[in-house]
């Protein structure tokens, strides 16, 4: 129908908000730099003193400060897990505000 929101329809056809899929490629993205020696973008995912002084809201974070919740509960797991992929039972969904439980 015309008038149906969209979370209606990205939930009746279980697809992903965008901003969750996003989030999703940005924290692949990151892991797969973190496991990899010498990588080209590895200071991307470093702490940096704009990301303390920076005026971001929501809409303008840093990759850092959006992946780093991420790292700081599963850095053991990346570091230990290798090449393999990591099961999803292990990794904590992110939270959203469409989300209530």
């Amino acid at each position: 129908m015309t008038g149906t929101p969209l979370a209606v329809l990205q939930a009746h056809c279980d697809e992903m908000p965008l901003q969750i899929r996003r989030l999703k490629y940005q924290i692949q993205y990151a892991v797969q730099v973190k496991r990899t020696a010498d990588h080209v973008s590895t200071k991307v995912f470093e702490d940096h003193w704009t990301e303390h002084y920076g005026k971001y809201n929501d809409r303008n974070k840093t990759v850092f400060a959006k992946v780093s919740d991420f790292f700081t509960q599963h850095d053991e797991i990346i570091q230990s897990s290798g090449n393999e992929s990591i099961p999803p039972w292990i990794i904590t969904p992110p939270l959203t505000d469409d989300i209530v439980e």
